[in-house]
């Protein structure tokens, strides 16, 4: 019968003890809500909804954990306000498009996951001569960028 020295087996567990790493404890805990609602504290936001314990996202400086088939079902994305062209930027031809929206009558372009329409860039739900007035603003004299209708 052959020895192996116990030397190989203090190398093996090497390994094993390097993935080891600090100590986490991760304690498993339900929160049930109604609804669609969200509580936050300064270091965590959590989501909840009816009939599904546990979806959301919960998160803190260092961590993020997304949970539930329900996630992201609700997420407000408004990424283009103000860009009615399309092309990533606001300059001249967006304030053309929104002089366009607010006076001719032409589309309003809306992003399948905004609430709002690009052309509504001050949020109040219509696009008119003050949306172009605040993108006019915002192309050449520095103005704020339009508001958010996510509130982001």
């Amino acid at each position: 019968m052959r020895r192996i020295p116990i030397a190989f087996f203090a190398l093996l567990a090497i390994p094993i003890l390097a993935l080891a790493g600090p100590n986490y404890n991760l304690n498993w805990y339900v929160v049930d809500g109604g609804g669609d609602n969200a509580v936050a504290s300064a270091s965590f936001k959590l989501g909840m909804s009816a009939a599904q314990p546990v979806a959301g996202e919960v998160s803190s400086a260092s961590y993020r954990m997304k949970m539930g088939f329900w996630y992201g079902a609700h997420t407000c994305h408004c990424l283009h306000q103000g860009d009615v062209t399309g092309d990533g930027l606001i300059d001249v031809f967006d304030v053309i498009g929104v002089i366009g929206i607010a006076f001719s009558g032409e589309p309003d372009p809306q992003d399948p996951a905004c609430p709002k329409t690009r052309g509504d860039v001050d949020n109040n739900g219509v696009t008119d001569v003050f949306d172009v007035i605040y993108l006019i603003a915002t192309a050449f004299s520095g103005g704020s960028n339009p508001i958010n209708p996510c509130g982001a």
